[in-house]
């Protein structure tokens, strides 16, 4: 069973699995599921979750972005109006994805009662501050490239909740698979929607919610640190320990320092 966080009209649903988090919003006017994952028991514990609380609302499935992991529920909804940038509906490696949940599910012996299928969006967020409202609900969206090339985040205005993909982990240091720049870009934009007040809760994709201001400060400045001094690594190696230091700081450790190899390996790409 997934771990579970409730508030009023929110709940975070926290897989045994890199601690994966499934969001799930409810309001009178709809409820909005993202990133649904990763094993059977844990997805059949979220459909549960939104059929006893579904009241008529229209059903959302929003996905931040087309990593396997954070698809690999997705079809177990296939009532819901899939949200999606984008990218996301432009990839041409779908074919590799699909084949990457397959794989997953071969290897752990998983059978799931529905198709590993890719995501075909319903609707497509082309910009920033596309907007969906339903009655006294508003879903503000925005593009969040970096980690991937089709990341997208989301605000839920009226509760002040952004969800933010794969950026603000308090178990992962940034993990840079499309470009540093668009990374950077994207931190700059979650920071002027803290400063502007448009949220006060952060889901991250992995690892806790955020809600106290200095929390969400410290991550935000924590992930600008991490990239500029990465890149400062590639000419000076003595930033290096800084960097170790501070991926030390983390609980899991092993993983991270193998992340930030493949970040500098792409960093040399970008040069």
């Amino acid at each position: 069973m997934a771990k579970r966080l409730d508030r009023e009209q929110w709940s975070v649903f926290q897989s045994e699995l890199y601690q994966t988090n499934t969001t799930v919003v409810v309001t009178e006017d709809l409820i909005l599921i993202t990133d649904p994952t990763w094993l059977p028991a844990e997805i059949e514990e979220i459909k549960n979750f939104v059929e006893e609380r579904k009241k008529g609302q229209p059903v959302y499935l929003l996905l931040t972005h087309s990593d396997f992991d954070h698809i690999i529920g997705a079809g177990a909804f296939p009532e819901a109006t899939i949200i999606a940038s984008r990218g996301f509906n432009a990839r041409s490696d779908k074919e590799e994805i699909v084949q990457e949940m397959k794989e997953f599910d071969e290897a752990y012996y998983i059978h799931r009662s529905y198709e590993a299928l890719y995501p075909k969006p319903d609707i497509i967020i082309d910009s920033d501050e596309q907007v969906l409202e339903e009655g006294e609900t508003k879903i503000t969206f925005y593009l969040a490239p970096g980690h991937t090339v089709d990341g997208l985040a989301a605000v839920v205005e009226p509760l002040g909740l952004c969800i933010a993909g794969d950026y603000l982990s308090n178990v992962e240091i940034p993990i840079i698979e499309y470009h540093s720049e668009s990374y950077q870009f994207t931190l700059k934009k979650l920071d002027e929607l803290w400063k502007d007040g448009k949220y006060s809760t952060v889901i991250p994709g992995h690892g806790l919610v955020a809600s106290k201001p200095e929390e969400i400060e410290r991550r935000l400045r924590d992930s600008e640190w991490y990239i500029e001094n990465t890149k400062k690594s590639l000419e000076d190696p003595y930033v290096e320990s800084a960097i170790f230091a501070f991926i030390d700081r983390h609980k899991f450790e092993a993983p991270l320092k193998q992340v930030h190899a493949d970040n500098k390996e792409q960093l040399k790409t970008e040069r």
